[in-house]
């Protein structure tokens, strides 16, 4: 058992260890105290910092507000008492925002230790917030201690990296869209990238150009690829290109214009060749087009005939083309800087500053008519329009003028009421002293008509007549046109304007003869009608040599056509009253002409009808049926003249009559129209004669056969058919390559006033003393009519009751000489066919077959009648052995030129003749020219038939 020293011992070290326990606890305590005072102090000055800190900062328990400092109250616009103790979904637009955050907040606390996510909070009015939101835990092992959070607002940064990305895009937007070609490449040429502009440039596509250089893809040749070669070479020393042309070739083969600079460039530590390039053909066609469009308003400029002149805005010349410098007499030179107040009079340079104000202040254009200065002195009137010349902004920079002497003009304008009444005068006047008295009283009031005088020339008498005549010191009503200053303007045509001094030196040139008294100045006019000049209208002066002018003498030259004109007027209507009085003539001569043919058809129409009814009367001897058949035949004839005149006239004037020109002896024709007249005239007891002027051998010409003869037989019938005793007589002569034929007679000739109509239609009718003989009057109308065909003349002398001369001239042509004319168209006599006649006729008249059978029936010996010409082709396949055809030419169903079209497809060498009564030369040539052998005119006569059939067969 422990001692008690040992237990008191064992006491006194447990007192030593509990008081040093004690002492350890107390230490203890009063550390812990120390430490919690210091806790607290430490948490104070968190808390302080907490508030303090510059940032948005919060701390959150279960998403919930525990604590905010004011930059969070300032972000989200809420105060710390309305955010304590609340969600934190107050500052998310939506559940979604909301939850997502937390999400990917946990997530990336668990992996990293700290959250951060970008977020956008709702500001408390509604504005939305960039916010990046960072959250760390208080412990790391317990999340439910919470959590302390960042919330930093990152709208701005935000916002420059979306303008940066925005800004990208519009570079790389402007970069595709450029209109300028913009391409990089390395600094051996390589093309490394381009835009859009590129492609469209040079044809390729960009991924054709990448990798290749200029001198391999062919775009530059010669001279264009050494400027390239040059502007890279600068590019690799560092030096940039100022803008350069060069052609280069398109990938289709066209070249273009390009207009190239270039820059050394550094990307991403890489020297490379920035190039810009822009097409500028255009540009240069546009430039060309606009240097010659300079040029060409330059020459326009200075060749209007208007002033162009351009001012300042002080209104100083700035231009001055040509014809500013003809009106108002100053050089561009002299111009050009000068103030407008130099071509201004006194006092006009108010009314002037007037329109430039106004010009200024409206931006308008203005017109006037101002009075201006020459240079000289003179004072002129001026037509001006002003307008304004703009810059591209609108605003005016220069002021172009356009201005016009219309001085004359103006004088003119002053005229113009005097010339309007002497016009008026000149339609309404009755005469024409009337006119010209009104023409000096109206000129009065602008020209010196003191001395004034209208001469009218008489060409047979080689002088002057004066219908007015005004003269201060002479008085006159005619005198000689000899060698007057007045018959130069009749003879020159043309207007003269002569002082005194000019009147002596043609005087003492002996070119002129003053009659009267010598005036200081003379201007005379013609009065011409047409093409002629009649007379003149003249002014003179004795004592201003200053009196008339150029414009004076336009003047009168208007009043000298005003006078010219009434005179042709009153010709006019002397000719119109002429024209009435002939046409009431010619209806009166065409309705005595109707009547007289009336007669001349009925006539011997009542004799054929009468004396054929005779014929009837089985009483009457043979004597007398000889006597009514010669009478019926005569009727006959005679009517069958009328109607040949009437044929013969409508062929002229319906223009179908041609010329036929062929070789004949004139003077056969001559001899046989003596023939042929000799009884008639022997029947009237008329000495008929005929000389010939050439030998028959020597009188072959070539002309229209036809019409020579027809003009003869006209003109010798005329003649047999006005002469009742004496004698008659025609012939020709050659000479100067005319022939000239003449036929005279001694009969009741033709009277004066009727010798330039009787070649007339109508005339010879009802204006000639005719004693009722035979004819419808038309054979003159008819021979000059073909005379003039022939290119000749006619005329006649006459004298009433004494007898006529008819001469007409046709040109000469010799012709050739054929030996048997006559027989120059037939077939000679032992070449005639022999064999027996059979022959077809073709004819749709009843009566022309009946007679053309009686006439045949005595030397054919078969004759078959058909009535067209399907008829007649039909029998003439039937019959071939038909040897002649008379075919008549129109015909129903099918017509002669078909028939005989037809027939001569089978045989080529049968004899056909046409029957026409087509009496035209023109229908005898288209029957030849159409397989017919010759041609009969109807009526048809047994003589002209069977003298047309013995040319081809014995008879």
């Amino acid at each position: 058992m422990p001692n008690q020293s040992e237990t008191y011992e064992n006491l006194l070290q447990e007192i030593e260890q509990l008081k040093k326990r004690v002492a350890e606890l107390e230490h203890t305590e009063q550390k812990n105290l120390s430490l919690a005072n210091d806790l607290n102090t430490c948490k104070e000055i968190l808390q302080k910092t907490f508030m303090a800190v510059p940032a948005p900062m919060g701390m959150i328990l279960n998403r919930t507000l525990e604590e905010v400092n004011p930059m969070i109250c300032e972000l989200t616009g809420y105060s710390r008492d309305e955010l304590i103790g609340r969600n934190s979904r107050i500052f998310y637009r939506s559940d979604q925002e909301y939850n997502w955050v937390g999400e990917e907040k946990y997530s990336q606390i668990d992996k990293y230790g700290i959250g951060t996510v970008e977020t956008i909070w709702r500001h408390k009015d509604g504005l939305l917030i960039d916010i990046l939101l960072s959250s760390l835990p208080i412990d790391k092992k317990d999340y439910s201690k919470g959590f302390i959070f960042t919330a930093n607002d990152i709208s701005s940064q935000k916002r420059l990296k979306n303008e940066q990305i925005s800004s990208e895009e519009r570079l790389k937007i402007i970069f595709e869209n450029a209109p300028d070609a913009i391409y990089l490449n390395d600094l051996k040429g390589y093309f490394i990238d381009g835009n859009r502009a590129v492609e469209k440039l040079v044809g390729y596509k960009r991924e054709e150009l990448i990798g290749k250089s200029f001198f391999n893809l062919d775009l530059m040749t010669g001279k264009n690829l050494i400027k390239a070669t040059q502007m890279l070479a600068r590019n690799v020393i560092g030096q940039k290109t100022e803008p350069d042309i060069i052609t280069i070739h398109h990938k289709s083969g066209k070249k273009i214009k390009v207009e190239i600079s270039t820059f050394p460039v550094t990307i991403n530590k890489e020297r490379l060749v920035l190039g810009i390039a822009r097409n500028i053909t255009k540009r240069l066609e546009e430039k060309k087009k606009l240097r010659e469009s300079e040029r060409n308003r330059i020459f326009h400029i200075q060749q209007s005939p208007l002033a162009i002149i351009e001012w300042d805005l002080e209104f100083n010349v700035r231009q001055w083309n040509q014809a500013a410098e003809e009106i108002f007499g100053y050089t561009a030179e002299e111009a050009l800087g000068r103030y407008c107040n130099f071509i201004l009079p006194k006092k006009q340079e108010d009314k002037i500053e007037g329109i430039w104000d106004t010009i200024l202040e409206t931006k308008n254009s203005t017109n006037s008519i101002n009075k201006n200065q020459r240079k000289n002195g003179d004072i002129i009137l001026c037509e001006w329009h002003n307008t304004p010349l703009f810059d591209e902004k609108n605003n005016i920079v220069a002021i172009a003028s356009f201005a016009q002497d219309i001085t004359e003009r103006a004088k003119s304008e002053e005229l113009r009421s005097v010339l309007y009444n002497i016009s008026n005068a000149a339609n309404t006047a009755q005469s024409l002293n009337t006119l010209i008295k009104q023409i000096r009283d109206e000129l009065t009031t602008v020209i010196d008509t003191t001395n004034f005088f209208v001469a009218l020339y008489d060409q047979e008498t080689e002088s002057f007549s004066l219908p007015f005549f005004s003269d201060e010191k002479d008085s006159f009503t005619s005198f000689p046109a000899g060698k007057t200053i007045t018959s130069i303007v009749i003879n020159s045509k043309k207007p003269l304007l002569c002082n005194k001094q000019e009147l002596d030196e043609r005087k003492r040139n002996g070119e002129i003869d003053v009659v009267g008294s010598m005036p200081e100045i003379w201007l005379g006019v013609p009065l011409q009608l047409e093409d002629k000049v009649i007379g003149a209208l003249v002014l003179q002066s004795y004592n201003d040599q200053n009196a008339y002018s150029d414009s004076d003498l336009q003047i009168l030259q208007f009043v000298s056509n005003q006078i010219s004109l009434t005179i042709q007027r009153k010709n006019t209507e002397e000719k119109m009253a002429q024209a009435l009085q002939s046409a009431t003539e010619a209806d009166r001569l065409k309705s005595a002409f109707l009547a007289n043919m009336s007669h001349e058809i009925r006539t011997p129409m009542n004799g054929i009808l009468g004396f054929t009814s005779l014929l009837k009367n089985e009483k009457i001897n043979e004597e007398e049926r000889l006597d009514y058949l010669s009478i019926i035949e005569k009727s006959g004839k005679r009517m069958l003249g009328v109607i040949n005149d009437l044929i013969d006239i409508s062929k002229v004037e319906s223009g179908i009559t041609e010329v036929i020109l062929s070789n004949f002896n004139l003077t056969d024709v001559f001899n046989y129209t003596f023939s042929f007249f000799k009884p008639e005239a022997e029947a009237k007891g008329l000495e008929l004669s005929c000389s010939p002027g050439l030998l028959r051998e020597e009188a072959f010409i070539k002309s229209d056969k036809e019409k020579v003869y027809a003009i003869i037989t006209n003109l010798v019938k005329n003649a047999i058919k006005y002469t009742k005793s004496g004698q008659v007589h025609f012939g020709y002569e050659v000479y100067n390559e005319l022939i000239k034929f003449t036929v005279t007679d001694t009969g009741i000739g033709i009277p004066e006033e009727n010798i330039d109509s009787i070649f007339n239609r109508f005339v010879q009718a009802g204006s000639l003393p005719t004693n009722n003989l035979e004819g419808v009057g038309l054979g003159l109308a008819i021979t000059k009519a073909y005379i003039h065909l022939l290119n000749g003349k006619i005329w006649v002398e006459s004298t009433q009751m004494k007898g006529s001369a008819f001469y007409v001239e046709i040109p000469y042509s010799k012709g050739i000489n054929i030996k048997n004319t006559e027989k120059m168209d037939t077939v000679e006599k032992g070449n005639k066919q022999k064999n027996k006649l059979k022959v077809l006729v073709a004819e749709d008249d009843a009566i022309n077959r009946k007679l053309f059978s009686y006439h045949l029936k005595d030397v054919v010996d078969e004759l078959i009648l058909v009535t067209n010409g399907t008829e007649a082709v039909k029998t003439y396949t039937e019959t071939p052995d038909i040897n002649l055809i008379l075919m008549d030419l129109k015909m129903p169903e099918m017509d002669g030129y078909e028939a005989t079209r037809l027939i001569r497809e089978k045989n080529s060498e049968v004899i056909i003749i046409a029957l026409s009564a087509f009496a035209f030369e023109t229908e005898k040539n288209k029957a030849k020219q159409n397989g017919f052998n010759d041609y009969v005119p109807k009526p048809v006569s047994k003589v002209n038939l069977l003298k047309a059939i013995g040319n081809y067969f014995e008879v």
